[in-house]
């Protein structure tokens, strides 16, 4: 995010494991990890990677402007301008495990949007407080960053929809994000759940140029996937979108995938993060 001056996240995909087809059992979730502790450990690692990119950008900002007269730098004006800057404009959709807890009455990512909000308000507040700094409505300065919908209006006037369509993957790969740009009407699509990483882009007499980013996965593996011989491409993706007056005219993007480590140990890696993040 750093590297490549992100400035919105989109989170179009799973953001908990979920507990159907008796996944405990199966040893694909933790005991006691049910929805809620889920939920809340997912939100905690969303925060992470808001407060890291937040902490750099704030900083950087305070330094590009240590020589001027601190009544013009920290008037809050000027600070709100400087935080607001610093902070990823997160977009975010439920999952088809997100909405498992709908069966049990329960409103999807309740928990992980609360816990998310929470966390990164503590975070951006004790930012400000390590340079001497407070600032009124931080809560709400931060929920305007993090919004849970599938259609998005940006900065630059264009829209974005995200899906995380119920379906499997096709041999045909492209189908999924054609038929996601079918049913959409704006020029940017996000989607998942198929754990194949692929950019389609297309053009409209109406939208003009269009891209749909098919997502890959965080997940190294799965009993579900290896048993039916289905690979997955594990890492994120970027689009560097370039835009004038609501039409696409160029489109960069890139998919960083990660190394695959046939020896991971889960209980290694919930136990570092449980400590990391003081859960």
């Amino acid at each position: 995010i750093i590297k490549h001056g992100v400035k919105t996240l989109v989170g179009c995909w799973d953001f908990i494991e979920g507990l159907r087809h008796s996944l405990i059992l199966r040893g694909e979730v933790f005991a006691g990890l049910n929805y809620t502790a889920q939920e809340i450990l997912s939100a905690r690692l969303v925060s992470k990677m808001v407060l890291t990119v937040f902490d750099h950008r704030f900083g950087e900002a305070v330094a590009s402007l240590e020589s001027e007269r601190l009544v013009i730098l920290f008037s809050e004006k000027r600070l709100r301008k400087i935080v607001s800057d610093a902070l990823l404009r997160f977009r975010f959709w439920k999952g088809n495990h997100d909405e498992w807890v709908e069966f049990d009455g329960h409103s999807s990512l309740a928990v992980f949007s609360r816990v998310l909000a929470e966390t990164v308000t503590r975070g951006v507040e004790g930012c400000l407080s390590t340079h001497g700094l407070t600032l009124e409505g931080v809560r709400g300065l931060v929920e305007e960053h993090l919004l849970y919908d599938s259609h998005h209006q940006l900065p630059s006037g264009l829209s974005l929809d995200i899906y995380h369509p119920h379906k499997g993957r096709t041999l045909t790969t492209s189908q999924r994000p054609q038929e996601a740009l079918r049913v959409s009407g704006s020029p940017l699509v996000f989607q998942a759940n198929f754990h194949v990483a692929l950019s389609v882009e297309e053009w409209s007499e109406k939208l003009g140029q269009r891209l749909c980013m098919q997502m890959g996965t965080i997940v190294s593996k799965t009993f579900f996937e290896e048993g039916n011989l289905k690979r997955l491409d594990v890492g994120v993706g970027i689009a560097r979108v370039f835009s004038k007056d609501g039409r696409i005219h160029r489109i960069e993007t890139l998919f960083d995938t990660a190394e695959a480590q046939d020896e991971l140990s889960n209980e290694a890696i919930l136990s570092g993060l449980c400590e990391e993040l003081k859960i």
